[in-house]
């Protein structure tokens, strides 16, 4: 199919000596191509292409022509090592033509009398072929030069097509700790560590076989045994009839990431065994705490027997007494206040010991001010202890002016 878009970006060279016919052709040949130059013999097109062959890109000429033939021309334009497409139209079909022509590298070879479409599908097709070999040779080059660029910062390595290395670099050398002679020759997997599993290198055959680039991340072994890591990029190079030639493979070192993500790997778990080791020490506090509270709780039921056993012995002291009861009532209500906190102090504990395991450096924190607000708590019925241990005293005291004062009844009675 004849693509007008890309005929219009091509510029030509028409070189006919038969007047009428160089007059209809070039009509047709510039409603399809961006720029037509015509010449009546060849002479007169080795000085056209000669002055415009930065422009043009494909020459239709005839053989057979005054002053200078279509060959000679030709002959003329190789000498100059110019390798510009040319197509050849003639009446004569005579095999000494034919042969010269291809000598001298000619594209194609068409009779008249002229199917001008397949001549302009000719064309097309030459120019097509042409700039892609342009585009595969450019991009030859400039992987060339960045592989040059390159080999100054990474490890490279070259391979046939059945992964034969063909070429090291210094660093691949350095690296891998062997001679350039002890490699080349050698399959590539001579540098394979055994830890890397076999799916993965399938993987990588499958898709650079296919023309595609691998990138992936690769622990090889080095000649002494050590195992180093690269991030490895894998580029199949083609030739210009598109078939793999050879692949350059890029690497650049990673051995000390990894290295030091294996070490933050191990500080997290001895965090997390650490941070177990704290959670039973803090439990263990907690039931100590717990078993604390409770001998608090038996030494106020006891406390609150004796002071029932007082009311009794002593009317008199009634008033006293219901002071005092008021007051002991007082004090389980704040102890019964201090062991609803203490729970709520111990349920907030052990969440943050749980949240401890996800974020080491803030439960540390809120672990240290828990331990602090436990101290508090254990001054707090440490003081309390005391007021009751007071209290008691006072009880007692009573108790003896009670049967001091009883004692001086009885007298008083005799």
């Amino acid at each position: 199919m004849i693509d007008i878009s890309f005929l219009k970006t091509l510029c030509i060279l028409y070189v006919e000596d038969h007047l009428s016919t160089q007059e209809e052709l070039g009509k047709i040949f510039k409603t399809f191509f961006k720029k037509v130059y015509i010449a009546s013999d060849g002479k007169e097109g080795l000085e056209l292409y000669l002055k415009n062959k930065d422009e043009i890109d494909v020459i239709i000429s005839d053989i057979n022509m005054p002053n200078l033939s279509g060959i000679g021309m030709l002959k003329e334009i190789r000498k100059l090592k110019i390798d510009i497409p040319l197509i050849f139209a003639t009446a004569y079909s005579e095999s000494k033509f034919l042969l010269e022509a291809i000598k001298l590298n000619t594209s194609a070879y068409i009779l008249k009398p002229y199917d001008v479409e397949n001549m302009i599908l000719k064309v097309q097709s030459i120019a097509k072929e042409k700039e892609n070999s342009k585009l595969v040779e450019f991009q030859q080059i400039e992987m060339q030069q960045y592989i040059d660029v390159i080999d100054k910062v990474a490890i490279i390595s070259r391979t046939n097509p059945k992964g034969i290395i063909t070429f090291v670099n210094d660093r691949f050398c350095e690296t891998s700790g062997y001679k350039e002679e002890e490699l080349l020759g050698q399959a590539h997997n001579i540098i394979r560590h055994p830890d890397m599993p076999s799916e993965i290198f399938k993987g990588l055959w499958s898709d650079i076989q296919s023309g595609k680039i691998w990138q992936g991340k690769v622990k090889n072994k080095a000649k002494d045994g050590q195992a180093y890591y690269v991030n490895s990029t894998i580029i199949p190079r083609f030739n210009s009839k598109k078939e793999i030639i050879e692949y350059i493979g890029i690497r650049f070192l990673i051995t000390n990431d990894e290295n030091e993500k294996r070490k933050f790997k191990k500080n997290i778990l001895n965090n997390i065994k650490e941070s177990r080791k704290k959670e039973s020490q803090y439990l263990t506090q907690i039931r100590e705490l717990e078993k604390k509270v409770k001998n608090l709780e038996d030494g106020l039921i006891f406390k609150n027997e004796v002071l029932s056993n007082e009311k009794q012995k002593s009317a008199k002291q009634h008033s006293q007494l219901l002071y005092y009861e008021d007051e002991i009532k007082s004090l389980n209500a704040q102890m019964e206040n201090i062991k609803v906190e203490s729970y709520q102090k111990v349920l907030e504990a052990v969440t943050k010991m749980k949240k401890y395991k996800i974020i080491n450096d803030d439960l540390k924190h809120k672990n240290e001010a828990l331990e602090n607000e436990v101290n508090l708590r254990k001054d707090e019925f440490i003081k309390l202890n005391e007021q009751v241990s007071e209290q008691a005293k006072i009880i007692t005291n009573l108790k003896d002016v009670i049967e001091h004062r009883e004692s001086q009844l009885e007298q008083f009675k005799k």
